[in-house]
């Protein structure tokens, strides 16, 4: 069995057992990436303990951002909009065209720097790379998905898992959010007592740092993105969490305490896109 990036999976333990497909999110710039294997070792490691049978892979690809010369996009654009009508045009009417589709873009290069174009564009990049790691799942047939970005910190033991692993493990759409970052006091969250102590659910994700979702509701999810394509242009953190307040049925876990924690909000680690409009920027005040 191969992952995206043709590397073998690496199937442990036993065969009756509650099976994850864990996942690790890198890209092929930095030294972020040497980190992956080491996340997903611990986090195997601790659901292997539970009696979990798991999977393990990573998404690393990265398409390069290509910028296209503005004279050929122009000339793109007007050929597009004119049509085989374009040949039937006089000289004059031809030249204006090409001014205003010019003038266009030249406008919008102006208004919309490339650094941001480039943020953009990592952005969906990363939105992808989920979306991957979800049809992956769904194609394994995979009880649970696990996934971490190679920005994860580990901040505390999986104690607090085990009170969630029977929801997952069970045909309920559950979402469990592993990572931290953002400050929750910010959110409507209720209290889920049910749970555990300090448990709290609600209809949306912290952050796409480290996450775990199961069956159910990944397929609810998954379908929900796919009716909403202008998700995929939001960002990873605001996608997931449009999913979940598209769709009640998916019930929103947040523990105690995060298991994880986004290493690039709490300064650890130097962003690679730019900082997202959707999401509070700086350590989780609500843990201080």
């Amino acid at each position: 069995m191969k992952s995206t990036d043709g590397q073998a999976y690496e199937p442990r333990g036993g065969d009756d057992a509650c099976r994850a497909l864990v996942m690790g999110i890198t890209h092929k710039l930095g030294s972020r990436q040497d980190r992956i294997p080491g996340l997903l070792d611990g986090v195997t490691s601790s659901l292997e303990e539970q009696g979990w049978v798991c999977e393990r892979g990573t998404v690393s690809w990265q398409p390069q951002h290509q910028r296209v010369p503005l004279f050929v996009t122009s000339h793109v654009r007007f050929r597009w909009l004119s049509g085989a009508e374009w040949f039937n045009r006089g000289v004059s009417r031809r030249l204006a065209s090409e001014l205003v589709v010019g003038g266009r873009l030249i406008l919008g290069n102006l208004v919309h720097s490339r650094g941001e174009k480039r943020g953009r564009f990592l952005r969906e990049v990363l939105v992808e790379k989920h979306l991957a790691c979800w049809r992956l799942a769904l194609d394994l047939d995979s009880d649970v998905l696990v996934v971490l970005e190679d920005d994860a910190v580990e901040a505390d033991q999986w104690d607090e898992f085990q009170r969630a692993a029977p929801l997952l493990a069970s045909e309920r759409p559950t979402f469990f959010n592993l990572g931290g970052g953002n400050d929750l006091s910010r959110y409507p969250l209720e209290s889920a007592r049910d749970i555990g102590p300090g448990w709290r659910r609600g209809r949306l994700a912290d952050t796409a740092v480290a996450y775990c979702v199961n069956r159910a509701g990944l397929e609810i999810m998954a379908n929900s993105v796919a009716e909403w394509p202008h998700g995929r242009r939001v960002g990873a953190d605001a996608m997931i969490s449009g999913a979940l307040m598209r769709n009640k049925a998916v019930e929103s876990l947040f523990p105690p305490s995060p298991l994880f924690l986004n290493g690039t909000i709490e300064g650890i680690f130097s962003s690679e896109l730019p900082t997202s409009k959707v999401h509070k920027s700086g350590p989780n005040e609500s843990r201080e």
